[in-house]
């Protein structure tokens, strides 16, 4: 039996597995390199992209209206906001008559109360409500849940109260729509419908015009 060196017989065993090929061996290697770097650029393609995705596709935040601080909330979950000591009730009543325009929203109703009091014979301090609307929203938002059209249209009254004090009333409308149960797109609605109110609450309160 003839017998082989080992150095040989290892050298036979990697010629027939191939690695005795160098060109074999370089091609193998050059492959398996390209084939990582590929890997690696196709990761950095998705990282980049993900990264320059425009943050503008996001929901922008809505800016919530702030009332002035001395508003509180009273009873029948109603707001009460008093007019500043420098502003008369005529100069509220027009401040947010140009605030509603200003904003687009609709005064479609006023009644001065207290005027069809007195005509009836009887004595009334100066009462007045302004009533605002936004008609293809409140279509949707009546649509959505039966229930809103009870809160139509959105209420501001101008009380001159026993104490001599003048304040204006709404509904707390944080409230309403925190306890409705709407999507996503009447949920901006009706925020939007909130900022009018209280927009129009601010100016009336403290005579900006």
């Amino acid at each position: 039996m003839l017998k082989l060196p080992m150095i040989s017989l290892f050298a036979a065993v990697l010629l027939l597995a191939g690695c005795g090929n160098p060109d074999s061996a370089n091609a193998e290697s050059k492959a398996a390199a390209e084939a990582a770097s590929a890997e690696k650029a196709g990761a950095e393609s998705v990282a980049t992209a993900k990264a320059a995705a425009p943050a503008a596709a996001a929901e922008p935040a809505v800016e919530m209206i702030k009332l002035p601080e001395d508003c509180k909330e009273i009873a029948l979950d109603m707001i009460k906001c008093p007019l500043a000591d420098d502003v008369e009730m005529d100069d509220a009543a027009e401040s947010m008559k140009l605030r509603a325009n200003i904003l687009n929203f609709k005064l479609v109703a006023h009644m001065p109360l207290s005027e069809q009091v007195k005509a009836m014979g009887g004595e009334s301090r100066r009462m007045e409500i302004f009533q605002f609307c936004d008609a293809a929203i409140a279509v949707k938002m009546v649509e959505s849940n039966l229930a809103f059209a009870g809160f139509l249209p959105c209420r501001i009254a101008m009380v001159d109260g026993q104490d001599g004090k003048v304040d204006l009333v709404t509904l707390n409308m944080d409230k309403v729509l925190g306890d409705a149960e709407l999507e996503e797109s009447l949920q901006m609605m009706g925020l939007q419908v909130r900022n009018n109110i209280y927009n129009i609450m601010e100016a009336g309160a403290t005579g900006d015009l």
